[in-house]
């Protein structure tokens, strides 16, 4: 899955990068029933794509047997006309027919899989679509519901920089309030060093920015959603 953070270049002359594979980050802690509901999520989705694969797969099959039992039927058919005429025209028109109703058969044989492909790969789009929108309505009901789990995306965040010099937090100025008093929590603090929490408009309420003199760490909701859709898109 893409990280939900992504680095930002500064200026060189009195800024550094840290690279987002350096920054040690603890585990996000969230509720014991959150593992429950997304492995629901993911079963509930493989449930639907195969149960669409089978009903697809089901019908194709039907199909083809009911066009082969037809062939079968006109063949017998024309045979038995033959047959009775009494003449070898008889059997060769047979022949014919039967090969030109084979090849109608073989014909929407080929339409048939065509469709089961569009079906598939449309229901496979389908179900992409469904587990990111349930994940993301999941995730900002979280945030809403639970104001600590941005404290704690934030607190992973600066994990590394709050031990060193100050720290700055920039969130939704709605947010504000409530990452300050939980600030408490967040690591370093306790030993004195500096952390403080600012209002920035241009962000939403499921993103934050933290700074510090050697770098910065943005990590946003919204972008990452985004790039979670691309990629199971592209998949």
């Amino acid at each position: 899955m893409p990280s939900l953070y992504k680095h930002v270049a500064v200026d060189t002359a009195s800024k550094v990068n840290i690279p987002i594979a350096e920054v040690k980050t603890a585990p996000l802690q969230l509720n014991p029933g959150d593992d429950v509901l997304e492995m629901a999520l993911q079963i509930r989705a493989e449930a639907l794509f195969q149960e669409k694969w089978e009903a697809a797969q089901l019908e194709l099959a039907m199909e083809r047997g009911r066009l082969l039992a037809e062939v079968d039927a006109e063949r017998e058919r024309v045979r038995a006309v033959a047959e009775r005429e009494g003449f070898e025209a008889g059997a060769s028109r047979a022949q014919a027919e039967a090969q030109a109703l084979m090849l109608q058969v073989q014909e929407s044989y080929a339409v048939l899989e065509a469709d089961r492909v569009r079906f598939i790969e449309g229901s496979r789009q389908q179900i992409v679509d469904l587990v990111v929108t349930t994940a993301e309505h999941f995730m900002h009901e979280q945030m809403q519901r639970v104001p600590e789990l941005l404290l704690n995306m934030v607190a992973r965040a600066i994990q590394e920089l709050v031990s060193r010099r100050k720290v700055c937090i920039f969130v939704n100025p709605n947010r504000v309030e409530t990452v300050s008093a939980y600030s408490y929590l967040l690591p370093g603090t306790a030993d004195g060093n500096e952390v403080l929490i600012r209002p920035d408009p241009s962000l939403d309420l499921e993103s934050f920015r933290v700074e510090d003199d050697s770098g910065a760490i943005v990590a946003s909701l919204t972008e990452h959603m985004k790039i979670m859709r691309q990629v199971q898109a592209d998949d």
